[in-house]
């Protein structure tokens, strides 16, 4: 296996795309895609960059000996979300868990677990709707108000029946 592959394999196994793999060490997706094709040579100053970003073994980067990723002796939950593209206020809220007793976040995980789940539901079913309806945004904005209507009134509908006038 060659650096180009090596990189490639780096980049899919920390599931970023080219754009985000390159804007972290801080070159353009094109380059990556050129490292990656063997059609650039890849720096030293590339390959320092993607070492120290992502705590890769520069060994295996450039020879394919030894192990991806540097192990450090501890844990920083901080690098742990950087490198997974956590924002800081994601990276507080987790701190903020952490600090809680167990039966605290035991009721915390009862309260958020429904509603998680009912919320990627509806997302879900939001975008199947869309996607099927092939609505203006007028129109989908409309439906929802209608939506929003019928459930105020205790009728149970969605956009997609509003859309085809079963509810008014």
């Amino acid at each position: 296996m060659n650096i180009e592959t090596r990189i490639k394999k780096l980049r899919l196994s920390l599931n970023l795309n080219q754009t985000d793999f390159g804007y972290r060490i801080g070159v353009g997706q094109s380059a990556i895609g050129l490292y990656e094709k063997g059609k650039r040579t890849v720096s030293d100053r590339v390959i320092s960059d993607i070492c120290r970003e992502f705590n890769v073994n520069e060994e295996w980067l450039r020879t394919g000996i030894g192990d991806i990723f540097i192990e450090p002796d501890t844990f920083s939950l901080d690098e742990y979300a950087k490198q997974r593209g956590c924002t800081d206020l994601q990276i507080e809220l987790v701190k903020s868990i952490l600090d809680l007793d167990t039966d605290t976040i035991h009721k915390l995980i009862k309260v958020f677990k429904p509603v998680y789940n009912k919320l990627a539901e509806e997302e879900i079913t939001a975008t199947i709707e869309t996607t099927t309806n092939n609505l203006s945004i007028t129109e989908e904005v409309e439906n929802y108000r209608k939506e929003l209507e019928a459930t105020q009134k205790g009728i149970t509908s969605s956009a997609l029946e509003i859309g085809k006038g079963k509810i008014s």
